[in-house]
Order: structure tokens, then C-alpha cells, then sequence
């Protein structure tokens, strides 16, 4: 495959995942409509949010080993089908229940693309393996980022039964692109190599798995996750808590996850050039005092400070998937299920734990509290590997 074949068959990936995505972006705009329509509280509201990654993390192993067997493309198509359904009838929800049910129900959708598409990346040989993998997670970005503007949109002009055709839309165009993108129609390996340090009878295989490994990856995975999807939940809330319209509030959230693709794709170009534990460390360590800032400030410099925490956030996004895939070897499906599970977990769990705070102690109160997390997140990124270029390389002799 040439360079420009495979730049157009990573940007097609990449636009499967956006459209994938879409539906998760537009979740918390959806959610802000319910809470007003249906008399949700945070908790409430953090309860659907995290059931919906929940979802996500418990079926993305799976997912990951079915894409090893069955090829890439059956369980796209699948998944795009799935999201389309679920996630259209959510915004003809008439009970907090059905919106709680219909959101862990629709995250499954991404869950199956989600180590599809990355595999398919995975899978190319190609030199700056960085780059391209944060090409891919641009895209799952720039659909989150879309979301709450479409989202938005059509909630304000016609109702949460837009749902429906915002599905419809997506669904359409997602067969077209899948139709076409370069996704494997046959399974893949089925074992799973290990790196040689990794391997029985080497000394001190557990602390390699849990130090410089796949342990330490998995864990900064989740805790990165953790500090977006609560901030993705609760930024629409807490806008509007300053005064700030709903518009203007979905408008902060696609700032913010816009700002998380420049993150993802500057992390991408870095992730080629420093090590994984300086790039973790400055991005963790930066992200405390920018969650504090937004959580204490007032709404007039709002929207620079999420701009600044989505870029920090969006920095570590491709290393931790590229690192992992390395240590797994050739069974890229599981792996890529593996990462995106840990995040997805780790993701549910924050943000109902920031929604519970939110109940008793007001919602600026568990927005600060985020800070706590990034630094424990900073010290976790001590514990991944320093050297430079290790992702392209092990990639490129697993």
C-alpha cells in the first residue's frame, strides 16, 4: 500500500469512528433536555452517563475478541446498526428509566467499533505509527465535538424527538464510509505473542506487567477518561449554573472536545518523538490547576479554560493505545478492546462519583475534586516506559 492509499484509508477509518462517535457527543446535550423535561437530578444524571461507559468497558473486550475472529467490517456494519436504534429512541424517553436503559443499551455500538477501527489502524504498516493512531482518535473526537452542536440544534428546534433523525443521518452515512473503508473481512490471529520480558520464566514478570507495561497503561487509560467523560457530563451543567444559556452551554462542550482533537492529534506527533512517561507526566501534571481554575472561576474566561484542559486531556490519548497494542502483540482486536475498556470503566466510575458529589456538596465542589485524580494520574505516568520511539518500534516487531 502507498503513502497516499494509506492516508486515505486511515482518514476513512477515522471518519467511521466520527461518525461513530456522534451519538456519544451528543448524549450529554440529550441529557441536559431530559433533566429539565423529565426532573432528573446530577446523581440521576451522572447514573446514566456512567451506566452508558459502563456499557462500554464491560463489552469492549469482547468485542475486541469477536473482531479477532470474525473480521472488521461484519461487526462495524453491526454497530453502526445498533447505535442508530438505541441511541435514536432516547429522546423519545418518558421516564428517567428508559434514559438510564436506552443510554447503556446505545453505548454498545461504539464499544464494537471501537477495537474494529482501531485494529484496521493497527494493522498498517506504517512508520509513524503515532501519528496515525491519533488520526483515528481524532476522528472518534471531532464526533464527540460535533455532537453537542447537532445535538444542540435540533433539540432547540424541534424537540428531542431530533434524535431520531440525527440517527437516521448517521446510520446513512456510516454505510456509505464503511462500505468503503479498508476493514478486514476476515479474522485475525487468534493467539496472542507476548513482548519477550512479558513471557513465562522470565524474573519479575509481574513487574513488568504492572510496572512499564500493560498495567500502568491501562490505569492512566482509565484515569485520563475519567477527568473527559466527567467534564463531557457536567460542563453543559455548570454552564448554565454561571448564567450561561443552553446554546451557549453545548457550545462550551463542542469547545472543549474540539480543543480534545488538537490534543489528541499534537499527543500523536509527540507521542513519535518523547518518551511515554514525559509526555503522560507534563499532560497529568498541567491538567490539575486547569480543572481548578474551571470548577472556581466565573463564566467570562470559561471557555479558554476548556479549551486548555481538553488539549491536556487529548495528550496522552494515542500513546496509551499504541502501547498497548505493542505489548499485545498481533491480537490488535483484544488489545485495542483491552484499552478502551479500562478507559470506558474508569470513565463510568467518575463520572457517578462526580454526580454523587455534585448532590451533596454542589457541583463546583466535584469539579474541584477532579484535580485530586490528575495528579494520582501524573504519578501513574512515572511507572510507563521513558524510552524514545519505543511505540513505533515495538509495533513494528510484534
Amino acid at each position: 500500500m502507498t503513502a497516499g492509499h494509506q492516508r486515505s484509508a486511515i482518514a476513512l477509518v477515522a471518519l467511521a469512528h466520527l461518525l461513530s462517535d456522534l451519538q456519544q457527543g451528543v448524549l450529554p446535550v440529550l441529557l441536559l433536555y431530559q433533566r429539565q423535561a423529565l426532573g432528573m437530578s446530577l446523581g440521576q444524571v451522572g447514573l446514566a452517563a456512567g451506566l452508558n461507559s459502563l456499557a462500554l468497558s464491560l463489552s469492549q473486550p469482547l468485542f475486541g475478541h469477536l473482531v479477532d475472529r470474525w473480521g472488521e467490517r461484519r461487526i462495524a456494519l453491526a454497530a453502526a446498526a445498533w447505535v442508530a436504534v438505541f441511541a435514536g429512541a432516547l429522546g423519545l424517553a418518558r421516564s428517567v428509566g428508559a434514559v438510564v436503559l436506552l443510554a447503556s443499551l446505545s453505548a454498545l455500538g461504539p464499544a464494537a467499533f471501537h477495537p474494529a477501527g482501531a485494529a484496521a489502524v493497527g494493522r498498517m504498516n506504517l512508520a509513524r505509527r503515532g501519528l496515525a493512531t491519533s488520526v483515528f482518535f481524532v476522528g472518534g473526537t471531532a464526533g464527540l465535538a460535533l455532537g453537542p452542536i447537532i445535538g444542540g440544534a435540533m433539540f432547540g428546534t424541534i424537540g428531542l424527538r431530533g434524535t431520531v433523525w440525527i440517527a437516521l443521518g448517521t446510520l446513512v452515512l456510516a454505510a456509505g464510509v464503511l462500505s468503503v473503508a479498508p476493514l478486514s473481512r476476515q479474522a485475525g490471529p487468534r493467539s496472542v505473542p507476548l513482548r519477550p520480558e512479558a513471557r513465562p520464566g522470565r524474573v519479575l514478570q509481574l513487574r513488568h506487567f504492572l510496572w512499564g507495561g500493560i498495567g500502568a497503561v491501562l490505569l492512566l487509560t482509565g484515569l485520563r477518561t475519567a477527568f473527559q467523560l466527567s467534564l463531557a457530563t457536567y460542563v453543559p451543567q455548570h454552564l448554565v449554573e454561571l448564567g450561561f444559556g443552553q446554546g451557549q452551554a453545548s457550545g462550551g462542550l463542542s469547545l472543549m472536545q474540539a480543543a480534545v482533537a488538537g490534543g489528541v492529534l499534537l499527543g500523536g506527533v509527540l507521542a513519535d518523538r518523547v518518551g511515554p512517561r514525559s509526555l503522560g507526566l507534563a499532560a497529568m501534571l498541567g491538567l490539575a490547576p486547569v480543572l481548578v481554575l474551571f470548577a472556581q472561576g466565573s463564566g467570562a474566561a470559561a471557555n479558554l479554560v476548556l479549551v486548555a484542559a481538553g488539549l491536556l486531556i487529548g495528550l496522552p490519548l494515542s500513546m496509551t493505545l499504541v502501547t498497548g497494542q505493542a505489548l499485545l502483540g498481533e491480537a490488535r482486536g483484544l488489545a485495542s478492546g483491552l484499552v478502551f475498556a479500562a478507559s470506558s470503566a474508569a470513565g463510568a466510575g467518575g463520572v457517578a462519583f462526580t454526580g454523587l458529589l455534585a448532590d451533596h456538596w454542589g457541583l463546583t465542589t466535584a469539579l474541584t475534586a477532579l484535580a485530586g485524580l490528575s495528579a494520582l494520574a501524573a504519578l501513574v505516568s512515572l511507572a510507563l516506559p521513558e524510552k524514545k520511539g519505543a511505540l513505533s518500534s515495538a509495533q513494528g516487531h510484534a
